[in-house]
């Protein structure tokens, strides 16, 4: 028996979560969110300009593809994906200003490393015209154009359609799909029951379901993305994980309902739905949460790994940012002013230190 490849369609015949559908879980799923996300994109009102991928819907088979283009949007946008990777050691294809406006006229597929091109498979087999990739979309040698770009960073991801996450890379050259071996797969057992009733039952070897074995969650700019996107396909090593902000479910069953928001899977970091809107209202008192929300997310953050320490700030600001319009607390260095004597009092076991950034 060989193994499988990651396969989007097999949610199809188990009636599961629907994922290679474009009607669900992407278009119909998380209905409280989505007036307020289409109000967004149809207005651009969060975005004048910046650069996106433009993907053609109508060619979703990866080898016709001979380009794809950069585009420069004046605020009108349809629906968006956005790709969530690791850079490693290795740098992806970036847009640089001497490649910029070769890259708005064309990007060659054979140019894109193995994981961009996955994330264009999937994006087109959903349907969904355009796709943000961090190194293509900021101009990343312009300090002017990354400052004002990545400020938006919170809202491209908090107004996406969908995240891809290639939560089993540790670098753009790995791609985002997997093949799983043979023990992996479902076996069928047949159980026949009196004359008539049959029943079916699969078996498969157990999955890990550790967010530390999965390179991607890991990452520190990585925890605001999770975080902010309002739906997450995470690539893992042997299956898929859906992840919006009611539930957590995976293609074997063990993730498989919805968050309870005071006690998440102690498997993975912070749970989403700790920013689901409703949560997030003033009239929910989040701040009486236990843990608030801003320390847990923190805790979680700051175990968590940057390549450049200077960007210690910026990669959880759109989580600021959004706590701050709802509580109308001020913000001071990672901290709160209403809260700031019981935070500065506060330390975390195995976090990460940015001596750079001490008081002296």
């Amino acid at each position: 028996m060989t193994g499988k490849q990651h396969d989007m369609a097999r949610y199809k015949e188990h009636n599961r979560m629907a994922v290679a559908d474009n009607s669900q879980p992407i278009f119909t799923r998380a209905e409280d969110s989505k007036e307020p996300v289409q109000d967004v994109i149809l207005s651009g009102s969060f975005v004048k300009s910046g650069l996106i991928f433009k993907t053609d819907p109508n060619k979703r088979e990866v080898f016709v593809v001979d380009h794809v283009r950069l585009l420069h949007k004046n605020g009108e946008f349809g629906y968006w994906a956005c790709l969530s990777h690791c850079w490693g050691g290795e740098q992806p294809l970036q847009t640089t200003r001497d490649s910029l406006t070769r890259h708005q006229n064309v990007i060659y597929w054979r140019d894109l490393p193995r994981t961009f091109q996955d994330a264009v498979f999937v994006t087109r087999a959903f349907g969904i015209p355009y796709l943000w990739i961090d190194s293509l979309c900021i101009v990343q040698d312009d300090l002017d154009d990354w400052q004002v770009q990545s400020a938006k960073m919170a809202d491209i991801y908090q107004y996406s359609i969908l995240t891809i996450a290639a939560s089993a890379s540790s670098g753009p050259s790995q791609g985002i799909f997997r093949n799983a071996g043979p023990e992996y797969m479902d076996k069928p057992i047949v159980d026949v029951l009196g004359d008539t009733t049959l029943t079916k039952v699969r078996i498969r070897k157990a999955l890990s379901h550790s967010a530390a074995e999965l390179p991607l969650l890991g990452r520190g700019w990585v925890h605001q993305e999770r975080l902010l996107s309002p739906r997450i396909l995470h690539f893992g090593h042997n299956e898929m994980i859906w992840e919006c902000m009611e539930c957590l479910a995976c293609e074997c069953g063990h993730h498989e309902g919805r968050y309870n928001a005071r006690s998440p899977s102690l498997l993975w970091p912070t749970s989403k739905e700790m920013f689901h809107p409703y949560f997030l209202k003033p009239a929910n008192l989040w701040i009486h949460m236990s843990p608030p929300v801003w320390q847990r997310a923190v805790e979680d953050y700051s175990r968590m790994a940057l390549s450049k320490p200077e960007d210690i700030f910026p990669a959880i600001s759109g989580l600021a940012k959004i706590l701050q319009n709802e509580t109308g607390w001020e913000y001071v260095a990672g901290l709160w002013k209403e809260t700031l004597i019981v935070d500065l009092v506060r330390s975390l076991a195995g976090a990460n230190l940015f001596l750079g950034f001490r008081a002296k």
